[in-house]
């Protein structure tokens, strides 16, 4: 821990020198690790103490942290005062270490201080806080994002890897043997006549469209190892089968919300990179990538400005969805009023927070209406739907079909 200690400190010196702003270092591993390094967030840390015995963006950093290593090695975040802050890991092993640039504003200074600070504080932000806003240096909305390009790259360079690299190698060990674990099965099934998994390829459409990276590989590693099982290794005709898939992925891609000319640009790309791979094991490599850009495609939130939190409440709602959902639960989860969060969340995703938790429902049971051994009324219970008429309503508005209907198609509409 020492040595990267060392490395991180260095990254912090170096960076405060080009950039002007205010750095800090989190260890991960530590319970008290301190999270507020400029005189602006410790005076703002004191204030909220003592006006609401609580604080807001009480360790917002530490979560960010680790939200820079999910979204490629870098995180820009809006604390709740309405101040930018950029992350970015230093990790090996097991050792984590935070590196943390800001606040810096993003908005007019007159602004900030006029609206966001005095709304945060209830009208009377005291005038130390006030003081300490005006050394608040601004930058372009350009620059942060080289900020935040030249932060991850110092990180990754002082641990000697890409984080991409490293998330794409993890995967390839991982689906390595699950493909093989699948080739095994249907080896062992011989006998039968083995179907090509539809569900899977469904379940894969729909993982996609939801930014769910980890579940979509393993329903992605089930129709590969299907695929060199039925082709009996003929690589051409793998090759051929996995164009039919990225079609499938940049559809799903869309249908997620992913930009259309991004995902087209994407899908043009790996369709001409595919001819020139001549073994399973640069295609699996290749694909791991794939997978990364699509789903990183349909969670792309860097331009919408309260970008930190409309990825919490996303987030909240699709591990919390199959049970009651209330926008009091959602309020305290990310800390903001019910008020705030329905205008914002309204306004950069073009839809009502109701109406998403209500869609991501609908795509949950799509997937489980398919397995015609679960009865519909436990479908809707299973997707957080108390009542079978209001499932079947919602269901209906969304799909365009009723959930029976919906089954009896096999999803074919």
């Amino acid at each position: 821990m020492a040595n990267m200690m060392e490395s991180a400190r260095r990254i912090m010196k170096a960076f405060e020198a080009v950039s002007g702003l205010c750095c800090g270092i989190i260890d991960l591993s530590a319970l008290d690790a301190q999270q507020y390094f400029s005189p602006f967030c410790k005076l703002c840390y004191a204030t909220q103490q003592q006006r609401f015995s609580r604080v807001f963006c009480k360790d917002m950093i530490s979560y960010a942290c680790y939200e820079s290593e999910r979204w490629g090695g870098k995180y820009e975040w809006l604390c709740p005062a309405g101040l930018t802050f950029i992350n970015a890991m230093l990790s090996h092993d097991r050792e984590r270490l935070g590196v943390v640039a800001g606040p810096l504003l993003m908005t007019d200074r007159d602004e900030f201080m006029a609206d966001a600070l005095v709304v945060f504080f209830d009208g009377k932000p005291g005038g130390e806080l006030l003081k300490l806003a005006e050394e608040i240096p601004y930058v372009e909305c350009g620059r942060v994002s080289s900020f935040a390009d030249v932060l991850y790259m110092l990180t990754a360079y002082a641990a000697e890897r890409d984080s991409i690299e490293l998330r794409i190698m993890e995967q390839l060990t991982e689906s390595g043997s699950e493909q093989f674990r699948y080739i095994e099965e249907m080896k062992n099934e011989a006998a039968q006549t083995y179907r090509y998994p539809i569900e899977a390829e469904k379940a894969l459409q729909n993982y996609i469209a939801q930014g769910d990276r980890n579940a979509a590989q393993k329903a992605l590693n089930e129709i590969l190892g299907n695929v060199f099982f039925c082709s009996g290794g003929d690589f051409e005709v793998i090759k051929a089968r996995t164009t039919e898939l990225i079609v499938l992925l940049s559809r799903a891609a869309i249908e997620g919300g992913a930009d259309v000319v991004q995902v087209f640009g994407l899908n043009y790309d790996f369709l001409k990179d595919i001819g020139g791979f001549k073994t399973m094991d640069e295609l699996n490599a290749w694909l791991a990538n794939v997978l990364i850009r699509f789903t990183n495609s349909v969670f792309d939130l860097k331009a919408v400005k309260h970008s930190d939190i409309i990825l919490n409440i996303i987030t909240y709602i699709r591990r919390n969805y199959m049970r009651k959902i209330t926008l009091n639960d959602i309020a305290d989860c990310v800390n903001f009023s019910i008020s705030y969060i329905s205008r914002i969340f309204k306004e950069e995703m073009g839809v009502s927070i109701t109406s998403f938790v209500n869609r991501v429902r609908v795509d949950s049971a799509k997937m489980l209406l398919l397995q015609k051994e679960i009865p519909l009324v436990e479908v809707a219970y299973l997707c957080g739907f108390e009542d079978q008429t209001y499932f079947n309503k919602v269901f209906k508005r969304t799909a365009g079909t009723s959930p029976g209907k919906f089954r009896d198609k096999r999803g074919k509409l």
